[in-house]
């Protein structure tokens, strides 16, 4: 069905869980655009159109030669995003059509791809689905650095909360992927995964499952490059290597020292290119900066005596006078104070005990609202002996929230998996998965979604089937399956 709007809809390219995409034509410019479509089931939903405007609203203030540029956010009978559409292929087809890409012909993308994050983060925004899939190689081998849906922009609200795991699971940082809130440093170390993907053929993280991707990001180090690339050069490696260090205080912080490696290596076609932009810009801006110095520097020399002469006047007519009071030497004589002896209050000294804390499989530890980091720890925990309030935060689990008083050495075991059921809905013809009155999914479900045991409230919804509710109580740590048919009575 053909969706009502003032481009020419040519073809469909890709449809999505959220959103279809085509390939368009804007008639007035008489030019070919990207036309992205909110699934007109998602368009009444708040959580979803604030997440499709925001989208467009971050792309829209990135103007750079290596980004696509947003044309329009609009609505006629859904919401949609008109942007640059980029004649080529991808990187993730250019890999699947060659196997593997030669260092000679990856280095120019990467130089450009480089050049793209770091005008982006300078403005506080992060790619965090930064994949080969998103970047575009046009027929004159430019890069367009695409889908910024999962952006986060430094001056801007967004959606998705800390815990909330969004993205591509293999391609995914290790603080992306248990949920935490990311920076810079996460788009560095998916850029790794890129380059390893594109020189080696393979995905290093890349599992059968959601999960098992997930799980080789946080505990699997994969073989240097150097290692299954043969005659690779050593600096590329070690800088790959770099890239994908676990822990981002020590990882690869500076774009800089990454575009050091890749330039170099650049084919004399692009460099030539650069060359000759570099002398335009030159032209342009120097030059005439330079005049400017000039004539500036000679106006000063112009004016520097008068204002030699009328600093030596206002030095002499501004000479400071002493004056000394002699009927009150009183007033600066000496003044001698006694002190006395302060008193001192000795606070009572708080008293610590150890805690040993085990969590299966793992999480991220608050406690009393400050974070302690993520387990397993190798040394038992000292808290203040009395009451301490627990949280509990596994991307993969719900978050566990407990109260525990605390008199002595203790061990203090949780297993998120015996606290927590798990839903396998299935919707017909399909629907948007609420729980308890949070948006969770849409099926169908990539997997069964975790709850905390206890009672709970499903809703489904279509946008023209209508919604279902169901009152649930899950007692157990089981696989909860239900079925709903909106088609039904």
């Amino acid at each position: 069905m053909r969706k009502k709007t003032k481009y020419e809809i040519i073809e469909l390219i890709y449809e999505g869980m959220a959103a279809q995409s085509f390939k368009a034509r804007d008639p007035i410019l008489n030019r070919l655009v990207l036309l992205k479509i909110l699934h007109p089931n998602l368009s009444s939903d708040t959580q979803w159109v604030q997440r499709f405007k925001r989208e467009a609203v971050i792309q829209a203030k990135l103007r750079h030669p290596n980004i696509v540029t947003i044309y329009e956010l609009g609505k006629g009978d859904n919401f949609y995003i008109a942007s640059e559409y980029v004649q080529g292929m991808t990187l993730k087809e250019l890999i699947a059509k060659k196997g593997s890409i030669d260092l000679k012909t990856l280095s120019p993308i990467i130089v450009q791809v480089v050049a793209a994050l770091r005008y982006a983060h300078k403005r506080g925004i992060v790619h965090r689905d930064l994949k080969s899939a998103n970047i575009l190689i046009t027929e004159k081998n430019e890069v367009k650095l695409t889908d910024f849906g999962l952006a986060f922009a430094r001056d801007s609200s967004t959606i998705t909360q800390e815990g909330f795991v969004l993205g591509t699971p293999a391609y995914m940082s290790p603080e992306q992927a248990r949920g935490k809130k990311v920076d810079f440093r996460s788009d560095i170390f998916s850029l790794g995964v890129t380059i390893y993907e594109a020189l080696s053929g393979e995905n290093p993280f890349k599992g059968e499952t959601y999960a098992d991707s997930i799980s080789r990001v946080l505990n699997v180090t994969p073989k240097t490059l150097a290692e299954v690339v043969p005659n690779l050069s050593k600096n590329v490696s070690d800088i790959v290597s770099k890239m994908l260090i676990k822990d981002r205080e020590k990882r690869l912080s500076n774009l800089e020292e990454l575009e050091s490696v890749f330039t170099p290596l650049v084919g004399s076609t692009y460099s030539r290119t650069r060359q000759r932009r570099f002398r335009l810009i030159y032209a342009i801006l120097v030059i005439p900066v330079f005049i400017l110095v000039i004539f500036l520097y000679s106006n000063y020399l112009s004016r520097k005596n008068e204002i030699k002469v009328v600093q030596s006047e206002i030095d002499s007519a501004s000479m400071p006078l002493n004056v000394v009071d002699t009927s009150n030497l009183s007033s600066i004589a000496p003044q001698v104070t006694v002190e006395k002896p302060a008193l001192v209050y000795s606070k009572p000294k708080e008293e610590y005990v150890d805690v040993v804390l085990n969590v299966s499989p793992w999480a991220d530890v608050y406690i009393d609202g400050a974070s302690i980091g993520t387990t397993p720890f190798v040394d038992a925990l000292k808290l203040k002996k009395g009451k301490h309030n627990i949280v509990l935060k596994n991307p993969y689990f719900p978050i566990l929230v407990e109260d525990v008083v605390i008199t002595e050495y203790c061990s203090l075991t949780y297993n998120l998996e015996q606290r927590c059921a798990f839903l396998d809905i299935t919707v017909e013809p399909w629907g948007i998965i609420y729980i308890d009155g949070e948006l969770v999914d849409t099926t169908p479900l990539e997997r069964p979604i975790p709850v905390l045991l206890g009672d709970h409230t499903i809703r489904v919804r279509h946008f023209q089937l209508g919604e279902r509710s169901k009152r649930v109580t899950m007692d157990s740590t089981k696989v909860y399956q239900f079925s709903f048919d909106l088609r039904g009575e």
